[in-house]
């Protein structure tokens, strides 16, 4: 097996799974998944994994992710602390796709979105991830 990761070849098996024991998945293994190897703290390397995105269009970002792409959760929680979501219907269906979108929301939104909304998966999505 050859496993290309940083721009380098790896053919030595045991070096390839202790990449993998080494690494945190932060988000659904995709086309371009957000992998963080040992304490690395900064996206600054990962700037081709993620996507930018227009976080006020929930839908534009299920777009993306229905692409195979992961955003940048790092900017999006950044916007939705300084712009609270208030569609149920879009946040809904984020969360439906991928439950861990919860934690980037600011906790006070969040207990409205839970308690305003009628279906109870933003709820259980909640008490999954926290």
């Amino acid at each position: 097996y050859i496993f290309e990761f940083s721009n380098q070849n790896i053919q030595n098996m045991e070096e390839i799974v202790s990449i993998f024991k080494r690494s945190q998945w932060i988000d659904m293994p995709t086309r371009f998944p957000h992998v963080v190897i040992g304490s690395a703290s900064s996206l600054d390397s990962w700037k081709t994994a993620v996507v930018s995105a227009d976080y006020s269009n929930i839908a534009a970002i299920m777009d993306t992710l229905a692409r195979g792409y992961s955003i940048n959760w790092r900017e999006a929680a950044e916007y939705w602390k300084r712009s609270s979501i208030t569609s149920l219907t879009d946040f809904n269906r984020l969360v439906s796709c991928w439950p861990p979108a919860v934690l980037h929301i600011v906790p006070s939104n969040l207990k409205l979105l839970v308690k305003l909304s009628p279906n109870p998966n933003i709820a259980l999505c909640v008490i999954d991830q926290y």
